[in-house]
């Protein structure tokens, strides 16, 4: 991953209109234009849904956390009907890296979890906290993968338990992808660009809406 880490200075150190615009970003997740959302979809603060992405909750529910990525072209979708004890909705943590073209259907990714690029995750999957499935993976339906391990094949086969600088790895790459959907929010996207300048000028962060609103009708 080539991205760019930006850090932002200390909260003391920033002025009340960049102080405001944290705020901002902390409360929006960011779907991409050509991106597809339909149906049940709940997407967690400064989460991205990245180019050509498509989301069908119009089954059951597809729930995202906060600081995910869900990559270009990725599909996720839910079941009909699964037998009983096995969830028909989709369910994806907090810090969860979903790379590109992958296809996620009614299964459960715990928190800080990479799925690898081209991988496909079948109905009655749980993927337990921290743990990574390698690009081009499929993980067979009712499959269950233990925390902290890193898994690949198809379909997959376990290869080792993850070492303390995989998970730092992991977090760093997390942190990258949320820092890059920033910057697709707030300088590459011209509509959103409006909307963050509107913002960051605000003394009170909570006059957001009324300032919006006011956007639209110009």
């Amino acid at each position: 991953f080539f991205f760019l880490m930006i850090r932002r200075p200390p909260r003391s150190t920033q002025s009340r209109s960049s102080a405001a615009s944290d705020v901002y970003k902390r409360q929006v997740h960011g779907v991409a234009p050509n991106a597809t959302v339909v149906g049940e979809v709940l997407i967690g603060s400064q989460s991205c849904i990245w180019y050509g992405a498509i989301l069908r909750g119009d089954n059951h529910a597809i729930r995202i956390g906060n600081h995910t990525n869900i990559g270009d072209n990725t599909v996720i979708t839910t079941s009909m009907a699964l037998p009983p004890g096995i969830p028909e909705s989709v369910n994806i943590g907090n810090n969860v890296n979903i790379q590109q073209n992958c296809s996620i259907n009614s299964c459960i990714i715990d928190d800080d979890c990479v799925i690898g690029f081209k991988s496909v995750i079948l109905e009655g999957v749980r993927i337990e906290r921290g743990s990574v499935i390698a690009p081009n993976s499929l993980v067979p339906p009712g499959s269950l993968i233990p925390s902290n391990q890193l898994w690949a094949g198809s379909p997959v086969e376990y290869v080792r338990d993850l070492r303390p600088e995989d998970v730092k790895t992991i977090r760093d790459m997390n942190e990258d992808s949320v820092e890059l959907g920033q910057e697709h929010k707030f300088k590459v996207l011209p509509d959103v660009l409006d909307e963050y300048k509107l913002f960051q000028n605000l003394e009170n962060p909570t006059s957001y809406i009324k300032a919006k609103d006011r956007l639209n009708q110009e």
